[in-house]
Parts: C-alpha cells; structure tokens; sequence
C-alpha cells in the first residue's frame, strides 16, 4: 500500500466515523447516510449502508472462500453478534470478541501493524462501540449490504486510537516505499513531500481532532498535493467509491487552508446532523451462488 493510498484514504476513512453534516449527493450508484448526535464524549450514529458490507468480502478469492466468509459473516449477525466493519479499513473489531483474540484474517492485507498494537488498539473500540442493531441485505445482483446503528463513548479516546491506527500505517507506508524502491505517483513523490510526512510523524502530529463543534482533520500536504488530492476527486474513476467518498465529504467543509505544509479540513459538528455519500458496492459474478450462501441467514429483501 503506497503513502499516497495511506494518508489519503486513512483520513477519509476517520472522517467517515467522526464526519458533521455536509451536502447530500446524487449519485447513478448505491447511497451510504449517517445520523449522529455527537458532544465532546459521545457520538451516536444510525448507519444506512449500501454496498459497504460487500467491500469486506474480496471477490478475487476463490468461491469457496467467498461463500464460506459470506455465511459465516450473516450467520453471526442473524444471531445477534454485534459487527463493526471501519470503512473497509484493515483493522476489524468483533465487538463480541475476547481481549487478545487474533483479529480476523484476510487474504491480501498488508500486516502493517503488530499483533500487540492491534489488541491494545482494538480495546479501546471494544470498550467504546456499541453496536445496537444490524440488519443485513442481499439484493438479486448479489450486493451485500447491511444496516447498523451504534454508539461511539469516549469519543475523544476512539478519536485518539484512530490516530495512531493512522500514524502507523503511513509510517509503515514510508519504511515500504523506501526498502522497494517503489515511485510514489504524483502525490507525495517530490522530496519536500515526504520529509513533510515524516516531519509530522515525528511531532507526533494529530490527524483528527474532535471538539464540541468541529472535526479537524490535518494532513501533511503541499499546496501541489492537495491539488492532486482534489484532482483525483473528480477525475480519477469518477463514479469509483474512494472518489465518491472524497467529493460528498469535501461538500461539508467549513474550511479548508494548507498552512506549512499541513492541509486542515475542518467540519462542522451540531448536536443532529447528516452524511450522504456514495459507496459502491462490489458484485460477485455469480449472484445466485452467492445467494445460495446466504440461505441461512437472516435476510431481507431491498
């Protein structure tokens, strides 16, 4: 996974947990909203997704493997387990795991954080997310989906654990660019930017930050980066799901400045408010046998 990938798609990924109101968009593809009450200790959101549970599932793998994670997966929440899925995001928290328990595998992922790391960071959503309802959807083209309402407490400690989840991973981001050799493309790729990076890293620079009334969310970027960051907002696969994301989120700002380096997007937070994005939603080439799977859940028609 590039730096690009990781700074970028790290900070989109905590501003869809902790995201204020911002415009609603119209898009050809499936809508993801979110509800919350927030203060400075509690965030309470309804989650209405549609096509994000199926993102979790990886159709490059085999079938078997497909239907085998894809039962497991309905079969548990049909039974009541509570599921937390952050934004396809590498890290996975079974709510109703134990302390210590391996998190899930999945072929293909970057073991960018140690086993340690993952424990500790995984309890403090365990301790604070509270996941008081799911419903799970399969539509006739084999989408997944699902719908979730669920409390965040102590937000300023999940806020916190998401940062350093972020800090992590870019740092790990930076070590595998320069041990391959491999060209960063574009963003991040002049010298300037990537000392810029690590220069935030190590300040032990804050990617988010939650007050009363507004989320802060500060990346390390040039003028020149963020113009590229705007850029592949609406140009780079226009209906693809991170460009999506990108452009309903920047539709909320209150403000947006790059001051030394460091771009600030600043969200309003009110005590009721809204997100609507699109997500798309991956489809299995063989619908009807990955419905088959889901025969023993608890599902329900669109």
């Amino acid at each position: 996974m590039t730096t690009t990938t990781l700074a970028a798609r790290a900070s989109l990924i905590g501003l869809g947990l902790f995201s204020a109101a911002c415009s609603e968009y119209e898009f050809a593809e499936q809508d993801l909203g979110v509800r919350y009450l927030a203060d400075s200790q509690q965030i309470s959101l309804q989650v209405d997704t549609r096509g994000l549970y199926g993102t979790s599932l990886d159709w490059s793998d085999s079938d078997e493997l497909i239907v085998k994670r894809a039962r497991d997966r309905v079969r548990r929440m049909a039974a009541g387990e509570r599921y937390l899925h952050l934004l396809s995001f590498p890290l996975i928290f079974d709510l109703d795991a134990k302390p210590g328990q391996e998190r899930e595998e999945r072929p293909g992922e970057e073991d960018w954080i140690s086993a340690e790391d993952a424990t500790r960071l995984r309890a403090v959503f365990l301790e604070n997310v509270r996941v008081e309802s799911s419903r799970v959807y399969l539509d006739a083209e084999g989408e997944v989906s699902v719908a979730q309402s669920f409390r965040i407490d102590k937000a300023d400690a999940c806020v916190a654990a998401l940062n350093e989840v972020i800090s992590l991973g870019v740092r790990r981001g930076i070590e595998d660019v320069a041990s391959s050799g491999d060209d960063v493309s574009e963003m991040f790729a002049s010298a300037r930017s990537r000392e810029n990076l690590r220069s935030f890293l190590e300040a032990g620079g804050r990617w988010l930050t939650l007050s009363e009334k507004s989320l802060e969310v500060r990346v390390p970027m040039t003028p020149a980066d963020l113009a590229i960051l705007l850029k592949g907002f609406a140009e780079d696969d226009p209906k693809g799901s991170t460009a999506a994301l990108g452009r309903a989120l920047l539709g909320g700002l209150e403000e947006l400045a790059v001051e030394n380096d460091v771009a600030l997007f600043r969200f309003p937070v009110s005590g009721d408010g809204a997100v609507h994005w699109t997500y798309r939603g991956e489809r299995h080439p063989d619908a009807k046998k990955l419905r088959a799977a889901f025969d023993e859940g608890e599902l329900s028609p669109r």
